[in-house]
């Protein structure tokens, strides 16, 4: 939900490559993740899709995915679970100003690594390895 990102162009094909590293707090809890992007384009405007995989640590009780269901008469789930995902940002754009502002959205989806059961109030399911979720990221930043 809240995160900070880093992005460096990587030496290979000139600035036509990029490593993205994230760090954030979600449903999930702790959420870290790695990326690669194409960065293709020219001038203050590029287009920037990306591949790349993201952990969600549980911390304490705030995650949202544990083992097993609840049962009917119960809220007590399983343990917290640490959620694995492939992240692909399908379409993304990113600016980079003169005043050395960047402005960077994405939209893809992510796909669950492992098996878990989520819970948000009263609504809950589970996700299996491979289900696919929506995914869109907005970001503000600076140059260094």
């Amino acid at each position: 939900m809240i995160g900070v990102v880093y992005t460096r162009p990587t030496s290979t094909w000139g600035s036509r490559l990029g490593l993205e590293a994230g760090a954030g707090l979600g449903l999930s809890g702790l959420q870290l993740s790695v990326m690669g992007k194409l960065r293709l384009g020219s001038g203050h405007w590029r287009f920037t899709p990306g591949l790349g995989i993201g952990l969600g640590v549980p911390m304490g009780s705030g995650s949202t995915f544990h083992e097993g269901h609840p049962s009917p008469d119960s809220d007590e789930h399983g343990p917290s679970v640490v959620m694995r995902w492939l992240d692909v940002d399908l379409v993304g754009v990113e600016y980079r100003g003169t005043s050395r502002l960047v402005f960077a959205a994405s939209a893809g989806a992510t796909v669950a690594l492992n098996h878990a059961h989520w819970d948000i109030g009263d609504v809950g399911s589970d996700i299996r390895p491979g289900d696919p979720s929506p995914q869109v990221r907005i970001g503000l930043g600076r140059t260094f």
